[in-house]
């Protein structure tokens, strides 16, 4: 099993992770944990290309960019 903890804007397109932590202020804190990025949650990169990532979790899609998926930390669900 793959433990290397990444954050997410490092990940590979439509696999899929689980969250670890968020770096980051309270204010960055609490508005990705109010849009379901809650460690131990699933969360799928759809997209990665050159504007603001396009992620899945909890059956939402949202856009995001690249400063705030740095904060996600993520491993690999095998």
């Amino acid at each position: 099993m793959n433990d290397r903890v990444i954050p997410l804007v490092l990940a590979k397109e439509n696999s899929e992770y689980e969250i670890i932590g968020i770096r980051g202020g309270c204010g960055l804190r609490a508005k990705l944990l109010e849009m379901g990025f809650i460690p131990g949650s699933k969360v799928k990169l759809l997209s990665n290309s050159n504007g603001p990532l396009i992620v899945a979790i909890n059956s939402s899609r949202y856009t995001m960019c690249k400063g705030f998926a740095s904060k996600i930390l993520i491993k690999e669900v095998v």
